[in-house]
């Protein structure tokens, strides 16, 4: 899926990243019978470090999931408060009519209120277009655009190959399918977009209104 544009030797950092106490920290998180969720923080320099996954394999209700997402921020990033969080456009309907949606479920579970990021435009197309040129990206020679933990492991084994489209039978009109395979790599990898692109929209939603406040 990425095997053009993403090098390990450039996009994982070599030691274990920390989280800064003075920075947003923004969560992408996927949901469904494998639900998944990446930590993340942008730098000044404009580099959008990806610093932990969380993924509890199959069979992890939304609320736990949100439970897990409330306790690594308990541990690793108390003091933190500006905290954007995005989940999967269609954890937004659905759902138990007693219980509510999975995005209900994983804000309750989280005490963090999740949204759906952008403008809730799914296209599998869009979402690797725009991890693509984040990992083409570079802030200067020495310094990639994204750079990942070395912890996060399952999310950099998915980037590396292990996330990608499933092939078709042979003699069918096309080689591959149009989504990605859902596989062990599929749900950190589809978090990591969701939470990229919700907030690469957000600021630029914040820079189109600073834009209009000067006109």
């Amino acid at each position: 899926m990425y095997c053009d544009v993403f090098d390990a030797h450039v996009h994982v950092a070599k030691k274990k990243l920390a989280f800064a106490p003075a920075l947003p920290l923004i969560i992408g998180a996927d949901g469904g019978l494998a639900p998944a969720s990446i930590l993340m923080q942008p730098q000044p320099n404009g580099q959008l470090r990806y610093i932990r996954e969380i993924v509890p394999g199959h069979g992890v209700d939304a609320y736990t999931h949100g439970g897990l997402i409330r306790e690594m921020i308990a541990l690793e990033c108390p003091g933190i408060k500006d905290i954007p969080a995005y989940i999967d456009p269609a954890s937004s309907y659905g759902g138990s009519a007693a219980l509510g949606t999975e995005l209900e479920l994983i804000s309750q579970g989280s005490g963090i209120a999740f949204t759906i990021p952008g403008d809730g435009n799914n296209s599998p197309q869009r979402r690797l277009a725009v991890m693509k040129k984040e990992f083409n990206g570079r802030i200067n020679a020495e310094t990639p655009q994204a750079l990942y933990c070395p912890s996060m492991i399952t999310t950099i084994r998915g980037t590396a190959s292990g996330y990608r489209f499933k092939k078709r039978p042979e003699g069918a009109s096309t080689k591959y399918e149009p989504t990605p395979e859902k596989n062990e790599y599929s749900h950190p990898c589809d978090a990591d977009q969701y939470g990229t692109i919700g907030y690469i929209m957000d600021e630029l939603t914040r820079l189109e209104q600073s834009i209009n406040k000067l006109i």
